[in-house]
């Protein structure tokens, strides 16, 4: 074992060496530190290393199924916030009482339930962890219960320590309810698993003991002994119960220590006592199954030792790699414990047999799996060639948006022309283009009653949208009718004023396109997301009339108007009949459009509506009249018929967008090579939307500007500020147009001038601090001068960045060096106010403040704070750019109400410091009011600032991370080391195995240091080197023997000499 004894700092301890998952060595504490101008000292205290060779946990799990989903996992299923192999499910019984109560062992492990119903979400069965977080036994009404007596644990633990795992939720989001373990904690939480398949990302896990009741979706009992436990579901405000219980052994036994547990080895048949000096197939090297995979990897893989084809799928083991990419049928990317691990039917070795793709649902692309080509007959690798769809009844109105109309958008039927109000864009849709609404006043509308005295009706349309959505946001439909949208920001709603209300989990982002489509029959009325069926209800019809017209986006749809819709909505159609569930699934995948079947009557691979919609004849191959076929040319830009409709471009128009740049030049890579290549979107006529055409940019004016980046050069300043400024026409391809070392922006900012290079040095940075200030938008006042000192006075410094804190909690949340407000819009400055060349990004999901005011330039900083709200909450910044070659950050933390815990972690410095929110004291005194955490473990001391020490990379990260309720970031100052800074010793190495140590310290140039040790601090008549000359800002010194071997502790001191 290499016994390498270094700070705790890892990011510094360069030569730890780590071995598989082995803890190689204990690190050693810095005991004191003791630093002057002209001295410092440092202690080592020498500590016992241990080791132990552990390569994973051993866990077992027992996952409850429901009727509506009834799938099962099995051994060889990985799901778990421990990845773990080694689940049972339940039977879900034929109803919602037929699993509701039963016993299941695995083993050895029995587990009884009883409760007073199941039910599942809308999670899927896509991967293990959806699997895991889909069916629930569930407590069901007011006198609800679920409850899990958990007994034999000893014979799978060994009579060792273990942590118990319990996954709960509910079909809702929102709901309030606690789980208790019996003698133990009892943790608070409001359901957060209906994610719509979304897991392993979306585990949260509640550590409340209180009646806090964070968003999550499980909790841990932590370091639990005994036989038997049992584990209950307290009802709060609703429904909710038990996913899954996962069982993970702390304590791994590897009896013949051969990197195999002795718990993996009894259940695959091996001999944990034998590492394979008996038997060469017992050990680590061993391949009983010989499939060419040794048990180590099987071990790690999760497949069976004793199995060549672990999931009989038909492939051996060994070819299934596990990469996610098909190469060979002797490297198939697969995964060895799925028979089918694209789900589109098949199994895996019958597709690599087939020639199809294993890890893809649709290999040709055509819209139809695999396996309904297989079943069908047609060619899964032939995208021309698919199965036959059934007809359905033309719509009422179908509006895909396509034709991009300034005032009004075609109905493709010819009926209900959509007016277009507001001043929306037309964005890249799910097919061809959809209309992209402000949430502000854009709106479609029908301009009539359409859907009056409907005897049956089918809504249907594509919706894409990263914007949380108000209460009763409008998606389409007709006020005081059929209303349908977001009735929350996490839940749609179908509303009928003869059935009332249908209410499903969705939201609070889209996560991309998604199909929505909605339909009332005698039967009931229903809603479908992605052409799953996901709630019901009563009958709606038939409807009565309403008086309002049929509305999208907006304008009114769930009242007479309003409901704005912030997002793109693609493909709108309505019915006057109910779509079959097969109809509205083709709908949603894709092979049917609302006109109809995706017809190509002549082969050409160009769909019929398209040819028809561009002038083309649909039933001409080309062979009559070439520029009908798919190589045709009928506009002479360079590209095909085919290479139109892939690039969604016209046909018949040589510049579909009107830019001045022929479609074949417009690319649509995003990158920009010449004006023949510019990389440019062809359906749009400013793809950087920075007011100048594509055209224009590409054209010497007298500049040849990027059309895809609004920045050419990066200086701040767009495209179109620089052409456009009559007072300072700067070069757009320049960031230093004058070449005098400050950016154009800078200069404009700080009233120099950008051509003239003899005032840059005015405005060129050289301080030795960079400080940003989060506000809020309840502070405004917050915002520091530029000649305000703030920060903890040993490190106050003037020129603060101050981030914009918007118009609400949300505003100002996230951002780049884009939202810095001052004294530099769009830059960050150092203490000198000038330009850092540091740019910073950060995300939080809101801002608050606390109760300091706006007295003093400390209580303004220590005022807003960027937040982390909420169980699934987050607070980060990233830094890039720093000049410093060794620098410390500051960050500066709290809440608006002290008492609370949470963690400062920087993944660049690998550090945790742990506090207790003491930033919210009414006022703030720099003297007094600034407190210090330096604990990494743990324990949570009262404080509101930390300190990352000595760092060297040009970038930094840092994030908090939610305890007990939210907190957040006040503010992040860089402090730059070298002369001037603290004069003490920032590194120790000893190595165990050569008895050397390495020194490290903060020095000046051109000094000369002398170096003593003592064993007891007052003792320093060892004189170790009397001419260290300095390196710099630091100095290293070593590696040197231990000078005093028989010494149980040491301390070390520099000192800077005199020069005679």
């Amino acid at each position: 074992m290499d016994n390498l004894w270094r700070s705790s700092n890892r990011a510094r301890d360069k030569n730890f060496i780590a071995k598989g998952l082995s803890i190689v060595g204990q690190y050693e504490k810095i005991i004191g530190k003791i630093a002057t101008m002209k001295a410092l000292i440092s202690t080592i205290l020498f500590l016992i290393a241990s080791s132990a060779y552990v390569f994973a946990q051993d866990s077992i799990g027992f996952s409850f199924n429901s009727d509506r989903d009834n799938t099962a996992m099995d051994e060889t299923t990985v799901a778990g916030v421990v990845p773990s192999p080694g689940w049972v499910s339940t039977d879900g019984g034929a109803d919602a009482q037929g699993g509701a109560n039963g016993s299941i062992s695995n083993a050895g492990v029995t587990v009884e339930w009883s409760c007073n119903g199941t039910w599942n979400t809308n999670n899927g069965v896509s991967n293990g962890d959806n699997q895991l977080m889909n069916g629930y036994i569930d407590a069901v009404g007011g006198g609800g219960y679920a409850d899990v007596n958990i007994s034999s644990i000893d014979s799978f633990t060994f009579g060792g320590n273990y942590d118990i795992y319990v996954y709960f939720g509910s079909d809702g989001n929102g709901r309030t309810g606690k789980v208790s373990l019996q003698d133990g904690e009892t943790y608070s939480y409001t359901t957060f698993s209906q994610q719509g398949g979304g897991f392993p990302t979306n585990y949260v896990r509640t550590e409340d003991t209180g009646d806090g009741n964070p968003s999550s979706n499980y909790a841990v009992f932590e370091g639990l002994s005994g036989d038997a436990q049992t584990i209950q579901i307290i009802r709060g405000s609703n429904n909710s119960g038990i996913h899954g219980i996962q069982i993970v052994s702390v304590q791994v036994f590897d009896e013949d220590e051969d990197g195999l547990p002795d718990s993996w080895e009894i259940n695959n048949d091996l001999d944990p006592e034998d590492n394979g000096e008996g038997d060469v197939n017992n050990g680590a090297e061993g391949d009983p199954d010989q499939d060419g995979v040794t048990n180590i990897d099987e071990y790690e893989n999760g497949t069976d030792p004793q199995d060549v084809d672990t999931d009989n799928d038909d492939l051996n083991d060994n070819v299934e790699t596990n990469t996610g990419v098909f190469v060979s049928a002797t490297n198939t990317g697969t995964d060895p414990k799925l028979e089918d691990t694209d789900t589109d039917g098949l199994l895996d070795g019958a597709e690599v047999e087939i020639g199809t793709n294993p890890l893809k649902e649709d290999t040709d692309g055509d819209k139809f799996s695999d396996a309904d080509e297989v079943e069908a007959g047609t060619d899964p690798l032939d995208g021309n060639n698919f199965p036959d769809i059934p007809d359905i009844e033309p719509p009422l109105a179908y509006w895909n948006f396509d034709d991009q109309g300034a005032n009004e958008t075609a109905d493709l039927r010819g009926d209900y022309n959509g007016i277009v109000y507001g001043d929306p864009e037309y964005v890249t849709g799910h097919s061809g283009f959809a209309i992209q609404f402000d949430g502000i006043d854009d709106y479609v509308s029908s301009d009539a009653p359409i859907l009056n005295e409907k005897t049956e009706f089918t809504m249907s349309g594509w919706v894409n949208f990263t914007a949380s959505q108000g209460n009763r946001t409008g998606l389409f439909g007709q006020n005081d009718l059929v209303e349908f949208g977001m009735i929350n920001a996490n839940q749609m709603q179908l509303w009928t004023v003869t059935a009332g209300a249908v209410n499903v989990s969705f939201g609070p982002t889209s996560d991309g396109w998604r199909h929505i489509a909605v339909k009332g029959t005698e039967e009931g009325q229903f809603i479908y997301l992605d052409g799953e069926l996901v709630g019901s209800g009563g009958s709606p019809v038939p409807l009565p009339t309403s008086g309002f017209n049929f509305n999208i986006g907006g304008g009114g749809v769930y009242d007479g108007s309003g409901n704005w819709f912030e997002g793109s909505i693609d493909d709108v159609a309505v019915w006057d009949v109910a779509l079959s569930d097969e109809a509205i699934a083709n709908l949603a995948s894709g092979v049917l459009l609302p006109g109809g079947p995706r017809e190509d009557s002549d082969e050409d691979g160009l769909p019929d509506e398209w040819e028809e919609n561009n002038d083309l004849d649909p039933e001409d191959n080309g062979d009559v009249d070439p520029n009908n076929g798919p190589d045709g040319d009928p506009d002479q830009d360079g590209l095909t018929n085919l290479e139109e409709f892939a690039a969604r471009t016209s046909p018949q128009d040589a510049d579909s967008d009107g830019d001045g740049l022929n479609d074949s030049a417009e690319t649509n890579t995003g990158t920009f090579v010449s004006a023949t290549d510019t990389g440019s979107d062809p359906n749009k006529a400013d793809t950087d939307g920075d007011t100048l055409n594509d055209g224009s940019e590409v054209e010497p004016n007298p500049y040849v500007t990027d059309p895809n980046n609004v920045d050419t050069d990066g200086d701040k300043l767009t495209d179109a500020e620089e052409i456009q400024n009559e007072d300072n026409k700067t070069d757009p391809t320049k960031e230093d147009t004058d070449g005098g070392g400050t950016s154009d922006s800078v200069e404009i900012a700080l009233g120099l001038n950008p051509l003239d290079p003899a005032d840059d040095q005015s405005g060129a940075g050289g301080g030795t601090k960079i400080g940003i200030n989060f506000n809020s938008n309840r502070g405004a006042e917050a915002e520091l001068g530029p000649d305000e000192i703030a920060g903890l006075p040993e490190v106050a410094q003037l020129n603060w960045n101050n981030s914009a804190g918007g118009a609400d909690a949300v505003a100002g949340a996230s951002g780049s060096q884009a939202d810095i407000i001052s004294p530099v819009s769009g830059v960050v400055v150092d203490d000198s106010g000038g330009d850092s060349g540091v740019t910073v990004d950060w995300a939080s999901n809101g801002t608050w403040n606390t109760t300091n005011g706006f007295d003093t330039p400390d209580a303004k900083l220590i005022n807003g704070y960027i937040d982390n709200i909420g169980g699934g909450g987050f607070a980060t910044i990233d830094l890039k750019g720093i000049s410093f070659s060794s620098y410390d950050v500051y960050v500066y933390f709290g809440s608006d109400g002290n008492g609370r815990t949470g963690e400062v972690e920087s993944t660049t410095a690998g550090q945790t410091f742990s506090y207790t929110t003491d930033s919210n004291k009414g006022a703030f005194d720099p003297e007094f009011d600034y407190v210090l955490t330096e604990d990494e473990d743990g324990t949570n001391p009262p404080s509101n600032y930390c300190v990352f020490r000595d760092q060297s990379s040009s970038d930094f990260s840092v994030q908090i991370n939610r305890g007990s309720s939210n907190s957040g970031i006040h503010a992040i100052q860089i402090v730059r080391l070298g002369p001037g800074t603290p004069f003490e010793m920032t590194e120790i190495l000893y190595n165990a195995q050569t008895n050397e140590f390495t020194l490290t310290w903060n020095s000046k140039p051109n000094e000369t240091y002398a170096l003593y040790v003592s064993e007891d601090l007052k003792s320093w008549d060892f004189d170790l080197d009397d001419s260290i000359i300095s390196e710099g800002d630091t100095t290293t010194y070593g590696p040197f023997e231990n000078p005093m071997p028989e010494a149980r502790q040491l301390f070390f001191r520099a000192e800077e000499t005199e020069e005679e």
